[in-house]
């Protein structure tokens, strides 16, 4: 079971990717101008899959900034690809601090919480993502997937309906199907 649940988060963090764009769009508006060239340098290192280096990039950034709810957000981005949860739950924490209504830092939060683990946690950050940004589908999936866990079915179908209405762009079709599936298995409904 646990193999599956790894798998599911996976997938899940491979599909979230989409919404990062939020947090470059809050990055133009941001005061990241100050330490601007450490965080583009950071950002490509990200996406060259040099994780290390984007965690220092930016650690610069931040010192430069540290009232960025932007830097601390894509240095806790960093630290998931790592492996590394507890330090991007912290960035994550520290990001929300600076900017409560930031909508994916919650998200990611939850995602690093581990919504198996802990899916009250998750529940609370997800519900506060939905309040800052009600389309952002992918939290209704994990939200559904916490509430399953929490055995709270007709919670976790409420998330499905909203999240399918919102055409959850999933790539891994099969990984929905199979998703669904083990809910009507663990709640005897078919919907």
């Amino acid at each position: 079971m646990r193999a599956k649940q790894l798998i599911m988060i996976a997938v899940l963090v491979a599909l979230s990717v989409a919404g990062l764009n939020v947090g470059l769009k809050a990055y133009k508006k941001s005061s990241l101008k100050k330490s601007g060239a450490h965080f583009q340098q950071a950002r490509a290192h990200l996406d060259k899959g040099e994780h290390d280096l984007a965690v220092s990039g930016f650690t610069k950034a931040i010192k430069k900034d540290r009232g960025s709810s932007v830097a601390h957000f894509w240095r806790g981005f960093a630290y998931t690809r790592m492996g590394n949860q507890e330090a991007a739950e912290k960035d994550f924490t520290r990001a929300i601090e600076l900017n409560p209504r930031y909508a994916m830092a919650y998200y990611r939060r939850a995602m690093s919480r581990d919504v198996f683990q802990k899916p009250e946690a998750a529940v609370g950050d997800l519900t506060k993502a939905i309040e800052f940004d009600p389309q952002l589908s992918e939290a209704y999936t994990m939200r559904a997937m916490a509430y399953r866990s929490l055995e709270e079915y007709d919670k976790a179908w409420e998330d499905v309906h909203k999240a399918e209405s919102l055409g959850i762009h999933l790539h891994f079709k099969d990984f929905w199907k199979t998703f669904v599936q083990e809910l009507r298995e663990q709640s005897g409904r078919t919907r």
